[in-house]
């Protein structure tokens, strides 16, 4: 996949060294493009699809199956471990499931409004594949949240 796509760009740049300027066409231009880009981008579309078919199939599992209260505690632990983990600052966050049946994620620690939202719609699907209704957080004495 990688020895083919240089040889002919390889021919092709050869060509247009040999070629004067105004005989190039749009053609001659992009031919490499497509020739070298398109064998390039298969395995990035091959993985990404891969990637959103098991998403997709992990939603549909638990949409099928009923989830538990315990289900909902452990995914706000995990998300907490998640957060901490990925943190650039390794910033102090908790996660708990509260409220309503657990159908609350109350997060907490230094993470603002702004970021809560930004992960809220990020994880949209899960949330709601899991049964949360809403988001709350606390950061620095200020209180925000949003619907899932």
């Amino acid at each position: 996949m990688v020895v083919l796509p240089l040889i002919t760009a390889f021919a092709r740049l050869r060509t247009f060294v040999a070629v004067p300027a105004d005989a190039l066409s749009v053609w001659r231009v992009l031919a490499p493009g497509v020739v070298v880009g398109t064998p390039m981008s298969l395995p990035v579309v091959m993985t990404t699809r891969k990637a959103a078919l098991r998403h997709l199939e992990a939603l549909e599992r638990w949409r099928v199956a009923p989830v538990e209260h315990q289900d909902r505690i452990n995914f706000a632990e995990d998300l907490a471990d998640m957060i901490q983990e990925r943190a650039p600052d390794r910033s102090a966050v908790t996660a708990e499931a509260i409220g309503d049946e657990y159908r609350v994620l109350h997060l907490i620690g230094d993470l603002e409004s702004r970021n809560g939202e930004l992960l809220t719609a990020a994880l949209r699907d899960e949330l709601d594949a899991v049964g949360f209704t809403h988001v709350e957080g606390t950061h620095a004495s200020r209180e925000w949240w949003t619907h899932v």
